[in-house]
């Protein structure tokens, strides 16, 4: 009995073993879905500030990634090649994996919070509405970060996870800014994601 249960374990690990060798890796990087600060267009970056306000997805939003989650199964991608998804840790970005998990894409296990993918600290004009482009010298009138630092911090993730997953493809769930970033400093074109967009490219 234990010849035959060690036999049929081989034979999973080898097949989950295939299954993450089975194509080239790939770096999934995803909007996360329309969410209540997108509709009312107000800066929403840091629960540590008093002006931060929670913001949840919208149905829009909701259906949106569904629909994400159901073209990435179409095309291949499922928990079995998939090593890990990183997500930002803010509500929005966080039910937007959740939705990945209900969708059957992924298992709940490898959802892994990281905060290098949060979105662009607004500093004082956190709530406040969004002007139509960020400015530099917006970081040192509003307290706030720089688009700099944003892409040194992705960079950062980019190069950790490279070391730490040989194998397997892996999901970011993140925001207008940082998803940009890492597509351009994966692939050197600038992609701008609309909400519960996907971007399906190389890894290395």
């Amino acid at each position: 009995m234990k010849f035959i249960n060690a036999f049929l374990f081989a034979i999973f690990f080898s097949a989950f073993s295939l299954s993450l060798h089975s194509m080239e890796q790939q770096l999934i990087v995803i909007r996360h879905g329309e969410a209540g600060n997108n509709i009312e267009k107000v800066y929403n970056s840091n629960p540590e500030n008093p002006n931060y306000k929670i913001f949840n997805l919208t149905e829009a939003g909701i259906l949106t990634t569904q629909k994400t989650a159901k073209d990435l199964l179409a095309k291949g991608f499922s928990n079995a090649n998939i090593a890990a998804v990183f997500v930002s840790p803010l509500p929005r970005t966080k039910q937007t994996a959740d939705i990945l998990v209900q969708q059957g894409l992924v298992s709940k296990d490898k959802l892994i919070l990281d905060k290098r993918l949060i979105e662009l600290n607004a500093g004082d004009l956190e709530g406040k509405p969004t002007f139509p482009n960020w400015k530099p010298s917006f970081a040192k009138d509003y307290h706030a970060e720089s688009e700099e630092q944003v892409k040194n911090r992705i960079k950062e993730f980019y190069d950790s996870i490279l070391d730490q997953y040989p194998q397997g493809n892996i999901i970011v769930v993140t925001h207008a800014l940082a998803s940009q970033d890492l597509i351009e400093l994966v692939t050197h074109q600038i992609v701008k994601l609309n909400p519960g967009e996907a971007k399906v490219v190389p890894l290395r």
